[in-house]
C-alpha cells in the first residue's frame, strides 16, 4: 500500500489553514445578514394626502445667519450668485416645496405699524406701514426666488406683534386683524401669493401670549375680510406641545363653527420632545378632519447627531410622524444657518471666514430629508406598507407620477427585504440610498417579477425606490402588471360565478359574470403584453410553425441556449416554458384573431397550467428525461 508523503501532508495542512484564515477574514469584513423581512404594499388601503416638505428659513442678511455685534447685522454679505446657489440646493436639488420664513427677522423686530395707522381698524392706510427689508419684503422676495425653483407654498407665521397692541377688547381683535390683513395685501401687491397664515407663530410664547379666545376672535374677524377681498389664504393653528394649555386653547377655536371654517391645518410644535407626543395633536386633527403638519423639528430631536447614525434616526423620526401620526407636511427647523451661530442640525451650514462668505456644507440631515422630499411630492397619497420586521420601516406613496417607497434599516446588520406589491403594477424601480458612508448614492435599478422582488439594505441606511406605473390589463386579474398563469388560475377559480363578482375573480369585461368571454380577454392580453415577440426563434415572419421546429431541435439544452436555439424566456435553457411562450405569441391579436376562436372550458387549459408549473432539472444536452410536455406532444 502506498502512503502519502510527509511533504504532501504538510501541504494539505497548510492549504487547510489558509482556507480557514480566508474564511475568517471574509467573516470579519462582510456584515451579517438578518432574516429576510417581507414588505407588503397594498394600494387598496389609502391614508393621508401629502402636502410636501419645507423648512423654516431666515433671509440671508438676518443676524440669525451671520451676526456682527458692532454692526448689529450680518457681517458677511452674500452676492446674488451665492444666494442663488443656496436656493438651488434647497428648492431644485432637495425639492423643498414649502417656505416658512422667520417674520420679522431678529433685528427688524416690531415695526410694520409702529404707530396705529388710524382709529378705524376696518380702513387700512398701507402708506402708514413699513414693510422694508426683514420686516416683510425680504421674506416675500425670498419666496419669489424659491418659487421659480419649484416651491409652491408660502406660510407666514409672525413671531412678534406691535408694542402698542393689546389683546383684550373687540377693538384689539379688529386692530390685530387689520395688521395681519395688511401683510396679506402687501404679499399680493408684490405679486407673491400667500397660501397659509398663523395668527401667531407660537401663542404661548412670552412675546406673543395670546389666549384661545383671542385667536378665535381674530380668525372670525379676519376670515370673512380675506374672502371678501379675494384672498385664498387659510389659517394654520399651531399647537405647542411644550405648553399644557395649547391643546385646550385650540379646542376653543375649533369648537366654534364659524372659526373652524377658515382653518386649513393644525401645526404640531414638539420643542425637542419625543415624536410620539404628536398623538395628542393627531387626535384633535382626526376629530375635526384637518390636515396635520409638523414644524420646527430637526435631526437633533431624533437622537445624538454625533453617533454617525443620525441619518437613519432622523428618517425614522419622519417615518413615525408620517406613518403613525398621519402628518402630511414637515417644515424642518432650519433650512440653513451660518457659523458661528450654526449647528449641524441645520440642513445646510453657511461658512464665513472673518467677514467674507466662504461656501457651504450639506449636512447629513440634508441628505436624509432628501430621501423623502425629492420623491414624495405634494399631492402624493400614502398607501399601506407593512413590514414583518420592526427594524425595517417603510412608507409608500402613490401619485400620477408613480409609486414611491421609502425604506429604513435601523439595525446594525444587512437586511434583506422581499417586496409584495398588491393592487399596483410597477415598472422598473430606480433606487437612491443614504447611509453612514453614502449620500444619495444611485443604485442598480430593479424590475419586479410577478409583483415581487428583493433588495438588501446596508446597516443604518435609507433607500428610496421610485417607479412609474403600468396599465392594468383586463386579463391581469391579480393586478400585478403581468398577464400569466396566475391570472388563469384566478379565472378558473371564479368560473361560473355571478354573485359578488370582482375583477380579481376573473371578470375581465365587468359584466359581473365570470365566463368564457373573460378567458378570451385573458388570451388577448397574454398575447399582446410581450412586444418583443418571444417565440420567433428564427427571426423570420414572426411567430409561426417554423419556430416550433427550432424549439424541437434545441429542446433539452441547459445553461447554454440562445433565442435562436429555442430559448424564449432568456434563462439559457430550452424547455416547456419556452414552448408555452411560442404558443402564446402564436395567438397575438392582429395575426390570428382570437375573438373568432371557440371559448375553451376550464379542463381544456389544464395542460397549460400544468406545464407552467414544471420544475426544471439541470442536465446535459438531450439526456434529461422530461415527464411533462415533450416535442412529440407539441408536434402531434
Amino acid at each position: 500500500m502506498n502512503y502519502p508523503s510527509r511533504s504532501y501532508g504538510r501541504r494539505c495542512r497548510r492549504t487547510r489553514h489558509t482556507l480557514l484564515l480566508c474564511v475568517s477574514l471574509l467573516a470579519l469584513r462582510v456584515p451579517p445578514i438578518a432574516e429576510a423581512a417581507t414588505l407588503v404594499i397594498d394600494a387598496a388601503v389609502r391614508h393621508q394626502t401629502m402636502a410636501g416638505f419645507g423648512a423654516s428659513v431666515r433671509v440671508f442678511d438676518d443676524p440669525g445667519v451671520f451676526f456682527d455685534t458692532p454692526a448689529g447685522r450680518a457681517a458677511p454679505v452674500m452676492t446674488t450668485a451665492q444666494q442663488d446657489e443656496i436656493l438651488d440646493r434647497l428648492y431644485r436639488d432637495l425639492r423643498l416645496s414649502r417656505v416658512r420664513p422667520t417674520s420679522p427677522d431678529a433685528t427688524a423686530g416690531a415695526g410694520i405699524e409702529i404707530i396705529n395707522d388710524n382709529d378705524n381698524p376696518y380702513i387700512t392706510d398701507l402708506s402708514r406701514f413699513n414693510f422694508n427689508g426683514g420686516r416683510l419684503d425680504a421674506q416675500l422676495d425670498y419666496f419669489a426666488h424659491a418659487r421659480t425653483r419649484g416651491a409652491n407654498t408660502l406660510f407666514l407665521s409672525p413671531t412678534v406683534r406691535e408694542t402698542w397692541m393689546a389683546t383684550s377688547t373687540s377693538n384689539d381683535v379688529a386692530e390685530y386683524s387689520e395688521w395681519l390683513l395688511a401683510q396679506v395685501r402687501r404679499a399680493r401687491q408684490l405679486g407673491t401669493p400667500l397660501h397659509f397664515l398663523s395668527v401667531a407663530n407660537n401663542s404661548s410664547a412670552v412675546s406673543t401670549p395670546l389666549s384661545g379666545e383671542f385667536i378665535r376672535d381674530v380668525i372670525k374677524n379676519l376670515g370673512p375680510r380675506l374672502q371678501v377681498q379675494g384672498f385664498d389664504a387659510r389659517f394654520v393653528l399651531p399647537i405647542d406641545l411644550t405648553s399644557g394649555e395649547a391643546a385646550s386653547s385650540s379646542q376653543i377655536v375649533l369648537g366654534d363653527p364659524d372659526a373652524i371654517s377658515y382653518v386649513g391645518a393644525l401645526e404640531a410644535r414638539l420643542g425637542g420632545q419625543s415624536v410620539s407626543r404628536i398623538s395628542q395633536v393627531q387626535a384633535i386633527a382626526s376629530q375635526y378632519q384637518l390636515p396635520l403638519w409638523l414644524s420646527d423639528s430637526s435631526i437633533s430631536d431624533s437622537g445624538n447627531v454625533a453617533t454617525g447614525n443620525d441619518a437613519s434616526e432622523w428618517a425614522s423620526y419622519l417615518h413615525e410622524a408620517v406613518s403613525a401620526h398621519n402628518v402630511s407636511a414637515v417644515d424642518y427647523a432650519k433650512g440653513f444657518a451660518g457659523i458661528p451661530n450654526s449647528d449641524v442640525s441645520a440642513l445646510m451650514t453657511l461658512i464665513a471666514s472673518e467677514d467674507a462668505y466662504a461656501g457651504y456644507t450639506l449636512n447629513k440631515s440634508y441628505f436624509a430629508t432628501g430621501q423623502y422630499s425629492r420623491f414624495v411630492l405634494p399631492g402624493a397619497q400614502r398607501i399601506d406598507a407593512q413590514s414583518s420586521d420592526a427594524n425595517v420601516e417603510s412608507t409608500a406613496y402613490l401619485s400620477a407620477e408613480g409609486l414611491v417607497v421609502v425604506l429604513i434599516n435601523n439595525s446594525d446588520v444587512n437586511q434583506e427585504v422581499t417586496f409584495d406589491l398588491r393592487g399596483v403594477a410597477a415598472a422598473r424601480f430606480s433606487r437612491v440610498r443614504t447611509s453612514p458612508t453614502e449620500n444619495w448614492a444611485t443604485l442598480p435599478a430593479v424590475l419586479p417579477e410577478q409583483s415581487a422582488f428583493k433588495i438588501t439594505l446596508p446597516p443604518r441606511s435609507i433607500e428610496t425606490l421610485s417607479s412609474g406605473l403600468l396599465d392594468i390589463a383586463a386579463g391581469d386579474f391579480d393586478e400585478n402588471g403581468n398577464v400569466n398563469a396566475d391570472d388563469l388560475l384566478a379565472w378558473k377559480g371564479g368560473y361560473g360565478r355571478s354573485i359578488d363578482v370582482a375583477h380579481a375573480d376573473g371578470d375581465a369585461n365587468g359584466d359581473l359574470v365570470v365566463d368564457g368571454t373573460d378567458l378570451l380577454q385573458w388570451q388577448r392580453d397574454l398575447g399582446t403584453q410581450n412586444i418583443e415577440m418571444q417565440g420567433d426563434f428564427n427571426g423570420v415572419d414572426g411567430v409561426n410553425d417554423a419556430d416550433l421546429s427550432v424549439w424541437r431541435d434545441g429542446f433539452g439544452l441547459f445553461g447554454v441556449a440562445s433565442a435562436r436555439q429555442g430559448d424564449a424566456d432568456g434563462d439559457l435553457d430550452v424547455d416547456g416554458a419556452d414552448y408555452l411562450l411560442w404558443q402564446r405569441n402564436l395567438l397575438v391579436v392582429g395575426r390570428d384573431e382570437v375573438t373568432g376562436m371557440p371559448v375553451p372550458e376550464p379542463m381544456s387549459i389544464a395542460i397549460c397550467v400544468y406545464a407552467l408549473s414544471i420544475t426544471r432539472r439541470p442536465r446535459h444536452r438531450l439526456e434529461r428525461p422530461f415527464t411533462g410536455l415533450t416535442p412529440a406532444m407539441a408536434g402531434g
